[in-house]
């Protein structure tokens, strides 16, 4: 998939491009939806999650998740998923409401996925001499 651009180099070799929002949108959601996976609405089961404490009165809403993801700042790297900051902040407030009941269901079992456990750390040089970089 291919969106238009100004001066953009796949347009001038003649590559297809999508020039209108909805069309866009269309390729998207398609491209997900062949990607993901079907949701058949169970819950899938924990296993082996002993919790050594708990956290009874931590509680996610919608405007945490909101506040969080208006705080990204959009130049940074995404995560292991690859995603982009800025695909948070377009779709906060479709994102807010099932992150929120993905991250309460979570502290509700004292666990979270492995891979969330992960981080791509990049060094960014900041100031001070370049001789280490």
């Amino acid at each position: 998939m291919h969106v238009h651009a100004p001066s953009c180099d796949s347009c001038r070799r003649g590559w297809h491009c999508v020039r209108a929002c909805v069309r866009q949108a269309d390729l998207f959601n398609e491209f997900f939806a062949n990607v993901g996976v079907k949701d058949d609405g169970t819950v899938p089961y924990c296993h082996n999650v002993a919790p050594k404490s708990t956290l009874e009165t931590v509680t996610f809403t919608e405007d945490n998740i909101l506040s969080v993801i208006n705080k990204l700042k959009p130049n940074l790297f995404s995560g292991p998923d690859r995603l982009p900051l800025v695909f948070f902040k377009n779709l906060k407030f479709c994102l807010a409401g099932p992150m929120a009941l993905m991250f309460n269901q979570f502290i509700s079992v004292g666990a979270v996925p492995k891979e969330w456990k992960t981080a791509i750390i990049v060094p960014v040089f900041k100031k001070g001499p370049t001789a280490y970089w």
